[in-house]
């Protein structure tokens, strides 16, 4: 392994079907704050959200992913401060049409 100083990942970009509807699902859900949006002239529209107002954006999404093509995102997780917060995201989830699929794990930490 290279002897390279620590790095933190601090953003996260996805292509998404449908721009509204997944813009819509994090501010509503998770409490995102839209920083920036542009719509193209191409056609593309691109939206920067936060969650720490000290940084511009630490998630994005933008069109891109075609309908009816399975996602490549693999996971994206979330900390909260408690196991009763967790649960009770899993409970908002379950009853959200737009979340598609949840599963639940562990990872020891």
């Amino acid at each position: 392994m290279a002897n390279l100083p620590r790095a933190q990942l601090r953003h996260l970009g996805i292509f998404v079907t449908d721009f509204d509807v997944m813009l819509n699902f994090y501010v509503e859900l998770f409490g995102f704050h839209v920083s920036d949006q542009e719509d193209f002239e191409d056609g593309r529209r691109t939206a920067w959200l936060t969650l720490d107002p000290n940084a511009h954006h630490n998630f994005v999404i933008t069109t891109g992913r075609e309908a009816d093509t399975p996602s490549t995102i693999n996971q994206i997780s979330f900390y909260v401060d408690t196991l009763d917060d967790v649960k009770a995201y899993w409970n908002a989830l379950e009853d959200e049409p737009r979340a598609a699929r949840r599963y639940g794990r562990t990872h020891g930490n």
